[in-house]
């Protein structure tokens, strides 16, 4: 990895497509672009050429967290998104990514998969709004 490159050019969806894709073109000379989604379900079934993406991708994922690890300091790091789908496939190249990146002697943070489904933000949104909502009134 080249240390001077952006984070999203290694870790994100669409460089888990590319890297499924230009396997494709290496095999058979061409490929249609397919979406993440289906880039997980064909992991999920076996592709060995999906999975090489899809691991390829969470190594880099975990090399980003140990940087947010590193400056932040978390206890724990959630991970969400379609990712979470095929997460015992990628636990162990996300957590070889982090071990990777991280300071000498600095502690490895848990990092875990998300359960709050395909939209975690919109779920935090709304458990603020209800506890807003549905807060007791102060008894004075």
């Amino acid at each position: 990895m080249r240390k001077y490159n952006c984070w999203e050019a290694f870790a994100s969806e669409r460089s888990a497509i590319a890297r499924y894709v230009k396997s494709l073109k290496k095999q058979n000379g061409a490929a249609d672009a397919i979406s993440f989604a289906e880039l997980v379900n064909l992991a999920l079934e076996g592709d060995e050429k999906a999975r090489t993406a899809l691991k390829q991708t969470a190594y880099y994922i975990g090399v980003g967290i140990a940087n947010v690890f590193q400056g932040l300091s978390p206890e724990v790091t959630i991970v969400t998104g379609t990712i979470v789908r095929a997460w015992s496939l990628a636990i162990e190249d996300v957590m070889a990514g982090a071990e990777s990146a991280l300071c000498q002697d600095y502690p490895m943070v848990k990092i875990i998969p998300s359960t709050l489904g395909n939209y975690p933000t919109l779920m935090g949104a709304f458990s603020l709004i209800l506890t807003d909502k549905f807060a007791s009134a102060s008894i004075i």
